[in-house]
């Protein structure tokens, strides 16, 4: 297969020290690392954002494509939220996280409670929550929902820098659930939470000559 018709980069490792921004399969750079804000706190983001005169991309753990993150213009800003991350609020029920924690301290935070999310995970646990939920991250299985489905209500900087909350009532909220970063930037997030199921996975070698039917039949067990 020539890369006139791949229809997508190689990995291309890179010297740390090139300047650039890359994304996490490392095939397209995102931008300067001049580029780059981490702000320490919501206020320092909302300033931020408000005072912008380009285009803003929030890059998370930069595991989105390329295009979707790329700085175009001088002034084009790459947000960096993983010092906004951690529990903030917790009930019976739900938790409320910071838009920039990782996925594994998610379930780790709600693992130690004896809590977790009733969706299944997806396969890298180094995403953002907010990354996560605003890709429309999954696991696999029947009955299973995406993260962003367990979502209750989300918080988010606006592009005139005010906050804006939605929940579940609002009319907007599935637009706010999966939102690509294009809506606003994602602070922070209330999840819906039950009580943690342990599971026994069992691997094992068989025949695709039935698989169309095995598949059915696995996820019902």
């Amino acid at each position: 297969m020539t890369s006139e018709n791949r229809g997508y980069p190689l990995r291309n490792p890179h010297p740390a020290a090139d300047g650039n921004v890359w994304n996490w399969a490392q095939n397209s750079t995102l931008g300067d690392k001049n580029a780059v804000c981490a702000p320490a706190s919501e206020s320092e983001l909302q300033q931020l954002v408000a005072a912008s005169r380009g285009k803003i991309r929030v890059m998370g753990s930069k595991m989105s494509p390329g295009r979707m993150l790329k700085l175009v213009e001088q002034g084009d800003t790459l947000v960096d939220l993983s010092k906004l991350r951690g529990l903030i609020a917790i009930t019976d029920d739900s938790a409320t996280f910071a838009g920039g924690t990782p996925l594994h301290e998610v379930y780790e935070i709600l693992s130690g409670i004896g809590r977790m999310l009733p969706a299944s995970p997806g396969v890298i646990a180094s995403q953002s929550l907010a990354g996560a939920l605003s890709t429309g991250t999954h696991g696999q299985g029947l009955q299973q929902s995406s993260i962003a489905d367990e979502a209750l209500s989300i918080r988010l900087v606006l592009a005139d820098g005010s906050i804006a909350e939605y929940d579940r009532d609002h009319k907007w909220f599935p637009a706010v659930q999966l939102g690509l970063g294009s809506l606003g930037v994602l602070t922070q997030v209330t999840l819906r939470t039950t009580p943690s199921v342990v599971y026994t996975c069992f691997k094992n070698a068989v025949s695709a000559d039935t698989l169309e039917e095995d598949l059915l039949d696995w996820n019902h067990n």
